[in-house]
């Protein structure tokens, strides 16, 4: 069963026949149990203002029958069936049927428009009419109820902007206003509950947070520090040391590797308790090469740089394996 069936809590079927005397009623209370349709209660002679409204407090169905309402069986497509079809001052449903013909009925509008109205305004919130020929209503009553519960009671009907649309909407707001009143008391209760817990934790934060921003600016304080110390201890260069380093690197040839590229390195080494040692403003250039002439063609390119024009060869050796290990110094 659906959830909205349950909530909604059945279905009225109203049965309108008309006659000689006008319209005469019927309703049905119908409920779905286990699948079936059953028809809870039926009364007759109904009169649409009763002053019972509980029956105003379901989802109701009218279906229409009696004189007002004609059925022809015809082919599908013939001059009659599209005749009444497209005519506007008539209401019809087909069914098909075998052999490529359709059961007809229809009505005129007029009077299903009157009929509509006349319980509307009664405040019978209409969610679907049906309209069939004969005498006996009870199979279509069914019918109806069976279409209701299994196709028509989905919140694609509800959010459909339609009359019926509309109606099952007003039904669902009048059932769930009190649940839906109470569990926003809940949580109203609830929510100064937990705020009270929030107030306090956010108070808690707040200090942690304070406690942060003091940590942060003693951090931010001896960073300033370490770069006056960094800028007295080692001057800024007239080059990047990425950019020293990128030139350099595209300057060797093949033949060359380089095993050693420092930029300002340190002229001594770091000792606990002693003063730093102070940066040596140049370049140190070390590596190997299969061949002299490989390391002299990487000196000279070296020196056709702005900042190596003062490049000097510190040392140029071979060792036990032939190549020659070589050093080269770029002051800067």
């Amino acid at each position: 069963m659906h959830p909205l069936c349950r909530i909604l809590n059945g279905l009225t079927v109203i049965a309108a026949a008309s006659g000689d005397g006008g319209w005469e009623y019927t309703l049905f209370a119908l409920v779905l149990r286990r699948g079936r349709v059953r028809i809870k209660k039926r009364i007759r002679n109904f009169q649409p203002g009763d002053r019972n409204r509980g029956w105003r407090n379901r989802p109701a169905v009218l279906v229409i029958y009696g004189r007002e309402v004609v059925s022809r069986i015809c082919p599908d497509k013939s001059d009659f069936a599209v005749r009444i079809r497209e005519n506007k001052e008539f209401i019809s449903f087909g069914e098909l049927q075998e052999g490529g013909t359709v059961k007809l009925t229809f009505m005129r509008r007029e009077a299903y428009r009157l009929l509509r109205n006349r319980l509307e305004e009664e405040h019978f919130p209409i969610v679907a009419a049906r309209i069939c020929a004969g005498s006996d209503c009870t199979e279509e009553v069914y019918a109806a109820g069976k279409e209701y519960f299994t196709n028509d009671l989905t919140l694609r009907r509800l959010l459909k902007p339609s009359a019926e649309g509309s109606a099952l909407a007003s039904l669902l707001f009048s059932r769930l206003a009190l649940p839906v009143l109470g569990s926003a008391l809940v949580f109203l209760g609830a929510n100064r509950w937990v705020c009270g817990r929030l107030e306090q934790d956010v108070q808690r934060r707040q200090a942690e947070l304070g406690t942060l921003r003091q940590s942060a600016l003693l951090r931010e304080r001896r960073h300033t520090e370490w770069k006056q110390v960094e800028t007295e201890y080692a001057p800024p260069l007239p080059y990047p040391y990425a950019f020293l380093a990128d030139r350099i690197a595209s300057a060797v040839p093949d033949g060359v590797m380089l095993t050693v590229l420092g930029i300002r390195p340190l002229s001594g080494r770091l000792q606990f308790g002693k003063p730093l040692p102070p940066a040596d403003p140049k370049a140190i250039v070390r590596g190997e090469s299969v061949s002299s002439a490989s390391v002299a063609g990487f000196a000279d390119t070296l020196k056709s740089l702005d900042f190596g024009r003062r490049l000097n060869l510190v040392s140029l050796d071979r060792d036990r394996e032939s190549r020659y290990v070589f050093e080269l110094e770029i002051p800067l």
